[in-house]
């Protein structure tokens, strides 16, 4: 229980912490790639890891940059870690040499960025609308139910 507290204390970095490990963990049990290795599995990750940090938001987070930050931060470390991952695989088969992964870093991480930011942002987006859709409701509601109190009370 005591873990599960922390966990939503600290949803920015749970949220990070999920979607690397989805995104990366995923592209290590199926490796396939549509655009950049590990692209789709990144794009999960980096879904499921905002909607944990937005179900755990506190009140000073904005959507926005919640969803921004965790995007990029859960996609870039995917990406640093399948480029590592696809490194280590090719310097065991064909030999060492570093430019390969910062060539592997080179090609993956720019689709990684790009899917946190346009996912971040877009889920952000969504979640911000809703809630101030949502917050407009209530203030009308509000409004309506002082009216009513302050008629109710002038008639009395």
């Amino acid at each position: 229980m005591m873990i599960w507290e922390w966990m939503k204390a600290n949803n920015t970095f749970v949220g990070v912490v999920i979607a690397v490990l989805i995104g990366t963990g995923l592209y290590l049990l199926i490796p396939i790639r549509i655009m950049s290795d590990g692209d789709v599995f990144i794009a999960i990750g980096v879904i499921v890891g905002i909607i944990f940090a937005f179900k755990y938001k506190k009140s000073d987070q904005p959507y926005i940059k919640l969803g921004l930050l965790v995007g990029v931060l859960g996609g870039l470390i995917s990406s640093f870690l399948i480029s590592f991952y696809l490194w280590i695989f090719y310097s065991l088969i064909y030999g060492f040499s570093i430019l390969l992964l910062f060539l592997y870093m080179l090609v993956i991480m720019p689709f990684a960025l790009i899917f946190g930011l346009l996912i971040g942002w877009l889920i952000g987006l969504v979640y911000n609308r809703r809630t101030s859709t949502d917050d407009r409701e209530d203030t009308k509601e509000r409004e309506k139910d002082d009216v009513d109190n302050l008629l109710d009370n002038v008639l009395d």
